[in-house]
């Protein structure tokens, strides 16, 4: 818990710039892509509470100063991190919730659907399969 503290005040004192903030959130994502699979409850409780500090609070405060393509690569961030968290369902993507912001993926995506394949797809409920992990790797790269 102390750890966490420690991480957490060094967190309100960085990302002094739009950026340092866009760098640092690139890093938070890079190491919940890398780290995901073995992250337990209260591992995913801690990086809900850092992904809202740079999802709301410092996109707050550098929005107006982000331009379309850095918004853009946020939404992709925010988007990485609920799909490692296992909070896309299949029904939404396969609905196309997401598409704006997969746009630049969505073959892809499509393709990866149609693998699995129509009948899995309808009883899966977590769709973090290799092929999708790869395409939200690509995604945030």
């Amino acid at each position: 818990m102390k750890h966490f503290y420690i991480c957490f005040l060094v967190l309100i004192l960085s990302c002094t710039t739009k950026e340092e903030y866009l760098t640092d959130y690139q890093k938070f994502i890079n190491e919940i892509k890398v780290n995901w699979k073995s992250y337990s409850d209260n591992d995913w409780e801690a990086k809900e509470k850092e992904y809202h500090y740079y999802n709301v609070k410092h996109y707050e405060k550098f929005k107006r100063d982000l331009s379309p393509s850095e918004k853009t690569k946020i939404h992709c961030f925010s988007f990485a991190f609920n799909f490692y968290k296992g909070n896309i369902s299949a029904k939404k993507l396969f609905a196309g919730e997401y598409n704006s912001i997969i746009k630049k993926k969505l073959k892809a995506i499509w393709d990866e659907i149609y693998r699995i394949g129509v009948t899995i797809f309808n009883t899966l409920n977590d769709i973090r399969t290799e092929g999708f992990v790869n395409i939200v790797n690509q995604l945030i790269q």
